[in-house]
């Protein structure tokens, strides 16, 4: 299960007393519950990959160190399927393809949403904006943001493009991320060089001796977290091997966009494909297109149109 931000955005007409019928037929289509006929779901990358070879290993049905599809499917089909009805079954197109039929949404990005969320208070508003014109989530729950921030201004979960005020919201990311970095550079002072947390998972992959734990008792890595200069799923080795002027751009370009962005035409753009707590396939680069994407679009976007901030789960 993972939480990420999404931003809708809906045309000026909108009425928001309709809101939610409205978000809920744009969203539609990526729901993971959405029915869609039977299809068939290809498996990807090398044989010996595949999840369940170590356990087919164990139970005699393999033998070859890099076997092929052909050998693993017959494998999976012995242990786990009865026939081709069954739903484990694992079938091979002329060519060799390994596939499953599937009755999945293969775009889904959600099982359920809601307006605010743990990220209620995302978004800013300008500050003579009219109260009536802004958008609030459910006020249950535990969000990160207040309704009010400290300077006083207005926090909100959506409302009419002209009354978000984006540049605030990165001149303040701005000066957030120079804060960070001057601490970071404390936590350098004091401390000694440390590995990535990528460097632990290849070496556990390749079989060497480093377990994945290690990374977390790093002195760099806990007095980072401990500072609050990363968020629990981060790496702050990563985070700030940079420099000065890339991480306090790419801290400026994030504080908008969120993790997705749906357009007025329907279109999902993302930073990558949202996977279980709160990692996903994204990467550097990947984020850093998303938000040239993403901030060019919001900037541009019709002043009246609607933008609003879900947490969506997945």
């Amino acid at each position: 299960m993972s939480h990420y931000t999404l931003l809708v955005c809906l045309p000026p007409d909108s009425p928001t007393t309709t809101l939610m019928t409205h978000l809920e037929e744009v969203l539609s289509r990526w729901d993971e519950n959405r029915p869609v006929a039977a299809y068939q779901d290809f498996l990807d990358g090398p044989a010996a990959a595949y999840w369940a070879v170590p356990l087919l290993r164990d139970h005699g049905l393999l033998t070859d160190t890099d076997p092929t599809w052909d050998e693993v499917v017959a494998a999976h089909n012995t242990h786990f399927a009865q026939d081709t009805g069954d739903p484990d079954w694992i079938g091979l197109t002329d060519d060799g393809r390994p596939y499953q039929w599937s009755t999945s949404n293969p775009e889904a990005t959600w099982d359920w949403w809601v307006i605010g969320g743990r990220w209620r208070g995302q978004l800013w508003a300008v500050p003579d904006a009219p109260a009536e014109q802004l958008l609030h989530g459910d006020p249950t729950g535990d969000p990160i943001h207040p309704p009010v921030g400290v300077d006083g201004r207005r926090r909100c979960d959506g409302g009419p493009r002209r009354l978000l005020d984006f540049p605030a919201m990165r001149r303040a990311a701005h000066r957030a991320a120079e804060d960070h970095w001057l601490a970071w550079l404390e936590v350098c002072r004091t401390t000694p060089p440390a590995e990535p947390f990528s460097h632990y998972t290849h070496t556990r992959a390749t079989g060497g001796p480093a377990p994945v734990l290690a990374y977390g008792d790093q002195p760099r890595v806990v007095a980072a977290q401990q500072a609050g200069l990363v968020g629990w799923n981060q790496c702050p080795i990563e985070e700030f091997a940079g420099t000065r002027e890339d991480y306090l751009t790419r801290a400026q370009d994030a504080a908008v966009p969120g993790y997705a962005l749906i357009t007025l035409d329907r279109r999902w753009i993302a930073s990558g494909q949202m996977g279980w707590f709160g990692f996903g396939d994204d990467t550097p680069t990947s984020r850093a297109t998303y938000t040239r994407t993403a901030n060019t679009y919001l900037d541009a976007l019709h002043p009246d149109a609607l933008v609003v901030s879900l947490d969506c789960h997945i």
